[in-house]
């Protein structure tokens, strides 16, 4: 038996933003090393299939990163949850702007 030594934990990734019909006006915002297949994850919560993927960037610190957008969406956050009372389309602005300022 061998033991393997674990690497160092990844800290780049993705963050997006979710959004689902059945919530008009509301988005979930998270991080994941693989976006896509976090969508996935969420389509077998839903009968119908229909959450959609506003936007996502990929960035070198996507906990760091979503937590400064949780920050920058904290007025409009739902509890205290991912998921915020905010228009896709304003987050989508909120996020191209933070994405701008990484190096």
């Amino acid at each position: 038996m061998t033991s393997e030594t674990p690497g160092p934990k990844r800290t780049d990734g993705w963050v997006y933003v979710l959004s689902n019909p059945a919530w008009p006006g509301y988005v979930k915002v998270g991080s994941s090393l693989d976006a896509r297949d976090r969508l996935r994850s969420y389509q077998t919560s839903s009968p119908f299939r229909d959450y959609t993927l506003e936007c996502l960037v990929q960035v070198p610190d996507r906990r760091g990163f979503e937590r400064s957008l949780h920050t920058a969406l904290e007025g409009h956050r739902v509890g205290h949850t991912e998921w915020f009372r905010v228009h896709p389309q304003d987050v989508r602005n909120i996020l191209n702007d933070m994405n701008k300022e990484l190096p």
